[in-house]
């Protein structure tokens, strides 16, 4: 899956001198439709084509995360059904006037005024938001780190 390949990039590209004393968790999340994937608007024009293409109609998130530590690495995939409600070019006007669409991919963020666009969701928000919390436990739970422990904050 094109997040994964993409969250172990990032986390390989850390230098070996850093990596191997930290932990070194990296993420990428893919909006997909169908074959379509959807990266971050460079215009607006690309932008309402996106939201265009999404609206009324059912898309994928995917977020990778890789956890490199100790010239090892462990990845996961996150992947949740998104449905959109109808969307009016009044609405995505208005949406790209906030700047909030610019740098997310598939034109939206769930955590902000992107939500307005969502019905319902199928699986996970924080994975939608670009952080899967319940695979980056999992992962983290593999190289012995405790969630429920006195160090972990």
């Amino acid at each position: 899956m094109m997040a994964t390949r993409l969250a172990i990039k990032k986390a390989v590209s850390v230098k070996n001198e850093i990596a191997n004393d930290f932990i070194i968790l990296a993420a990428d999340t893919v909006v997909s439709q169908q074959d379509l994937i959807f990266g971050k608007p460079t215009s607006k024009n690309l932008a309402i084509e996106m939201l265009t293409q999404l609206s009324g109609k059912k898309h994928q998130v995917f977020t990778g995360i890789a956890v490199r530590h100790k010239g090892k690495i462990h990845s996961s995939i996150s992947e949740t059904n998104v449905y959109f409600k109808k969307i009016t070019t009044e609405e995505i006007n208005y949406y790209w006037d906030t700047g909030e669409c610019h740098d997310k991919a598939g034109g939206y963020a769930i955590q902000g005024k992107g939500a307005m666009f969502i019905e319902r969701i199928d699986g996970s928000y924080s994975g939608v938001v670009g952080l899967p919390v319940f695979e980056c436990i999992n992962l983290l739970t593999l190289l012995g780190w405790k969630y429920f422990s006195k160090n972990s904050g």
